[in-house]
């Protein structure tokens, strides 16, 4: 996953590594951590979730974890800071071959005479 950073309709302050967000589109103020920060203004649709953390690793001079970066990108994606995912649909031209066995559970059984 490649996230890109929603940029229209904010009014964006930068305190200390911290953000402070106006939406002005969905009329929220949104708090940003350092964390979050830094993993929002590296989401530019080119860097993965990995590369991000890298990114931060090489930047922090410490570990991090790619699970930090995605559950800030969570964070991120429920804000309404992230642009929405495109999910391309593929389909399959071959029809499904799809058969159903019959099991003793289903069978008719034969009516009995009296």
């Amino acid at each position: 996953m490649n996230p890109t950073a929603r940029k229209n309709a904010l009014v964006i302050e930068k305190v200390t590594g911290e953000l402070f967000i106006k939406d002005l589109e969905n009329e929220k103020a949104i708090h940003l951590n350092p964390t979050s920060a830094y993993v929002w203004e590296k989401c530019d649709g080119r860097l993965t979730t990995h590369e991000i953390a890298n990114e931060m690793e090489t930047e922090l001079g410490m570990k991090v974890s790619e699970t930090v970066v995605s559950m800030a990108i969570e964070k991120l994606l429920a804000t309404n800071l992230l642009e929405p995912r495109i999910i391309k649909r593929v389909e399959s031209r071959k029809p499904a071959n799809i058969s159903w066995a019959k099991t003793s559970s289903n069978r008719k059984k034969p009516k009995q005479k009296s």
